[in-house]
């Protein structure tokens, strides 16, 4: 029981320093030494616990989610109705909740992330939804599709993120914006595809 407390309190400290570490340089500049300085736990205690650095910033990120479950959120998708049933305020909420963490992990373009992930994870259930309904000619050019609505989606939430709290719309009208734009490229790629 002594040893899980020293572990959760190491993990804790390392985690801290990393964020605090993040505000002022990107990931890919801060080194394990520095880390180890910063935190006041030897390299030895680090390894430990992780492989690199990139181990620790997924622990932490995969901590801030293990409340939602991902495997029943694609389950309950759709088909049919997508994108407008993609329903992403309860993912926007965690994001919002832990802002400083996602503002930093945003703007350092670490978009490789959980959430990055989990919309990979749904690649093959839309993309094969898309080519179903002739929206796209073929997976390629599906496929090609889904990285750019992704990519698109990671940068309209690191753009509310960075507004002003007061300014910053509700997670629920972030996934309306959202599921509004999806549904917008849907829409063209529809219409050019079937025309007349």
């Amino acid at each position: 029981m002594k040893s899980d407390h020293r572990i959760n309190y190491t993990k804790h400290v390392l985690q801290q320093s990393l964020l605090e570490l993040l505000e002022e340089k990107p990931l890919n500049k801060i080194t394990i030494k520095e880390l180890c300085m910063k935190s006041n736990i030897s390299r030895a205690t680090f390894y430990a616990h992780y492989v690199d650095i990139y181990a620790l910033i997924t622990e932490i990120e995969k901590h801030i989610f293990s409340s939602f479950q991902l495997e029943e959120f694609l389950l309950n998708l759709d088909n049919d109705s997508f994108p407008t049933s993609l329903n992403l305020a309860n993912i926007l909420s965690l994001v919002k909740s832990h802002a400083t963490f996602y503002k930093i992990f945003f703007n350092h373009h670490m978009h490789d992330g959980y959430m990055s992930k989990a919309l990979v994870q749904l690649q093959s259930k839309i993309t094969s939804y898309w080519v179903k309904k002739n929206i796209y000619s073929d997976q390629i050019t599906a496929d090609y599709a889904f990285v750019f609505c992704k990519n698109g989606v990671l940068a309209v939430i690191k753009e509310w993120l960075n507004k002003d709290a007061l300014l910053q719309e509700t997670p629920q009208a972030t996934s309306e914006v959202i599921n509004e734009i999806l549904a917008s490229v849907q829409k063209f790629a529809s219409d050019t595809n079937n025309p007349g």
